[in-house]
């Protein structure tokens, strides 16, 4: 069996670094303090960071949350040459919008006269890479910020024990990482969540036994690799 379902001498259903699907990022978030301390007062948010920090996932993670809560919340990605959302707001109390830096001019002012004017627009929770605290202040509208940057050991700690526990057989999972080596992840791959992500993909498809991973066994994989992992492109990842 283990020749057709590899990952379960690991204890896993599957590589549990694999690409999720929406669905399953959803319950895989975990939302720093920061973004959840902002979110509570009811205001307009913008998550601002650069690839790989975990806006995505942040903003999947708030739309899964807010409908356990019961509220009406919709969650769109922006796709690259997108400029417009394909989201209908009516009836929705938060749109959470990705990549919102690709809006044009004229739909950012659109949005932002419909919030002025309180046609019903929902409040808005934004993923973005440039600040767009002077247009919401243009329109008079509050903007509450939250910064993501390099992700320090604690919640990486979270982070991979999420996504261990998610894909595991057994509660706890057979195989989980030592403190030790979530710091040597945020220190060889500069605190970036999508770089670490590969990194383990490609690690868990060379793991050949269940256990504790340790900073020294992550070393010696990374050592291996010509280019340094931080410097390889991403792989394709599909099992």
């Amino acid at each position: 069996m283990t020749d057709y379902f590899p990952f379960r001498r690991l204890g896993f259903r599957c590589n549990p670094f694999r690409r999720p699907t929406a669905e399953e990022w959803a319950s895989l978030a975990v939302l720093p303090g920061g973004l959840l301390e902002a979110v509570r007062g009811g205001g307009h948010v913008q998550v601002i960071g650069d690839a790989g920090t975990g806006k995505s996932t942040c903003l999947r993670g708030l739309a899964a949350r807010f409908a356990g809560e019961g509220r009406r919340a919709g969650y769109e990605c922006l796709a690259a040459g997108q400029r417009r959302p394909a989201t209908r707001v009516g009836g929705l109390e938060v749109l959470l919008l990705d990549e919102a830096q690709r809006l044009t001019r004229r739909e950012r002012s659109g949005l932002l006269e419909g919030l002025a004017a309180g046609r019903g627009r929902p409040r808005m929770v934004l993923g973005v890479h440039e600040d767009l605290t002077p247009l919401f202040a243009r329109y008079g509208q509050p903007l509450l910020t939250v910064r993501l940057g390099r992700c320090p050991p604690s919640h990486a700690v979270a982070v991979l024990s999420r996504r261990l526990s998610y894909f595991a057989l057994d509660d706890p999972p057979a195989t989980a990482f030592s403190a030790e080596a979530a710091g040597y992840l945020c220190a060889a791959l500069d605190g970036n969540l999508r770089r670490i992500d590969d990194f383990l993909y490609e690690f868990f498809q060379a793991l050949p036994r269940p256990g504790l991973v340790t900073a020294a066994m992550l070393a010696e994989f990374n050592s291996l690799g010509s280019p340094p992992v931080s410097e390889r492109p991403r792989p394709a990842r599909f099992a």
